[in-house]
């Protein structure tokens, strides 16, 4: 009887977790008057909701050097940005769900503007001596902090080649109009 008990009981305590919460993303940029704009689409990729999310932050460290602008949100879903809460702490940006994302759907529509270059927003914050990547993201199934969470790295992605031939294109004719520019008034 006790070895059944204790079956039981070990049963009981090593049994899977039921409705986890598990995230993904994925990051884009382009460049914008006044420096590049950074699109993140969420995956909830987990069992449970996502009510929140948490970028450039890992519990008690920001991470954006700077301080974004023009963040927008998807539909049913609001936005703070932290500031610095010591010297030498960086920048976060808080989404905020009344309307949760179900387990299994992608939501676009999260993004912000930063004079901070692809290089720093994709890659290692220069807040605490590059250890951790700018875009470290938390996941919460209600709000922020108030479940264990789950943190996600959003892919970065970069711009196919026709776009960047586009680009590439684009700056050259404004480079030749500017020299034709300053020819004609030179004469």
């Amino acid at each position: 009887m006790k070895f059944a008990a204790a079956f039981m009981l070990a049963a009981v305590v090593t049994a899977p977790a039921f409705g986890a919460i598990q995230a993904a993303g994925t990051l884009s940029n382009k460049v914008v008057p006044g420096g590049y704009e950074y699109d993140l689409t969420l995956q909830n990729t987990g069992t449970t909701n996502i009510g929140s999310i948490w970028f450039a932050w890992i519990p008690g460290y920001d991470f954006l050097p700077s301080s974004p602008s023009a963040i927008t949100a998807p539909t049913g879903w609001t936005h703070n940005v932290i500031p610095p809460s010591f010297s030498g702490d960086g920048y976060s940006i808080q989404w905020i769900a009344s309307a949760p994302l179900a387990n299994g759907q992608s939501l676009p529509g999260f993004s912000f503007t930063t004079t901070e270059p692809p290089s720093i927003v994709n890659g290692a914050s220069p807040i605490f001596f590059g250890i951790y990547q700018t875009r470290q993201t938390f996941a919460y199934i209600g709000g922020l902090e108030l479940d264990p969470g789950t943190a996600f790295l959003p892919t970065v992605v970069v711009p196919e080649p026709a776009s960047m031939s586009l680009l590439w294109a684009a700056a050259a004719t404004l480079l030749l109009r500017r020299r034709k520019s300053a020819n004609l008034a030179a004469n």
